[in-house]
């Protein structure tokens, strides 16, 4: 990690982008565990908060606090290497439509779209949420490849490429009834590792843009950059 003290709202983005998904992945592994007749290898996550699902006040508490803590993440995602407006789009979309999955819950079976009310507002927020889910570490990736974070970059359009290939299988139903909600989980935990990993770089401090790592950043850029870290008013 970094010796420099980062600002407050970095912090609380970067640790918000690390809690979120632990919550969610956590939550939907243990009450799926514990519902009798729930089988996380068969069913979607999205039927442990069907309506009158026992489970459903946890997952539902799961669905909106990942929303909610894509918010402060995306406020400092543009911190990342490279990364800009696009990919803070992408996290604040993923965080609302996320969040809409607990707001419209599916009914029993999670049978889709034109079943009832609910049911098509269900399917809308998962459709939306998981493009932007799966954008999200493609564009991270392509931009800190860019800005010479190789390492960070590679890894996160590795991630982001099985997750679209895993989500695209889903949606086909190439996994079938019997495998469908593990393969479901798969891409959704792949996309879940991006996020983690973007809180962990951002907890270790600045990345040094492509001149620095090249040894080609002038004293003045170096002492600038330095300054404008330890400045007053952006320690806690």
């Amino acid at each position: 990690m970094s010796t420099v003290s980062l600002p407050r709202p970095v912090r609380l983005g970067a640790w918000s982008a690390v809690v979120g998904p632990v919550v969610y992945v956590g939550t939907w592994a243990l009450a799926g565990a514990l519902r009798d007749g729930y089988s996380p290898t068969r069913d979607a996550i999205s039927e442990l908060g069907e309506l009158g699902a026992s489970t459903a006040p946890a997952m539902t508490a799961a669905f909106v606090l990942f929303g909610l803590s894509a918010l402060p993440f995306a406020r400092v995602a543009d911190r990342l290497p490279g990364a800009g407006r696009a990919l803070q789009v992408a996290i604040v979309v993923t965080g609302l439509a996320t969040a809409g999955a607990g707001v419209f819950p599916c009914s029993a079976g999670c049978p889709g779209p034109g079943s009832s009310f609910t049911d098509n507002g269900h399917a809308i927020v998962a459709t939306v949420g998981y493009i932007a889910l799966m954008a999200c570490p493609l564009l991270s990736g392509r931009a800190a490849i860019r800005a010479g974070a190789r390492w960070f970059g590679w890894a996160s359009v590795v991630l982001g490429t099985i997750g679209v290939i895993g989500m695209t299988a889903w949606v086909l139903g190439l996994a079938g009834d019997a495998y469908g909600g593990l393969l479901q989980r798969g891409f959704n935990t792949v996309a879940d590792v991006w996020w983690v990993s973007a809180g962990v770089v951002l907890l270790a401090g600045p990345v040094p843009d492509r001149s620095t790592l090249a040894g080609n950043a002038s004293p003045a850029r170096l002492v600038e950059g330095s300054t404008t870290l330890s400045t007053p008013s952006e320690q806690p």
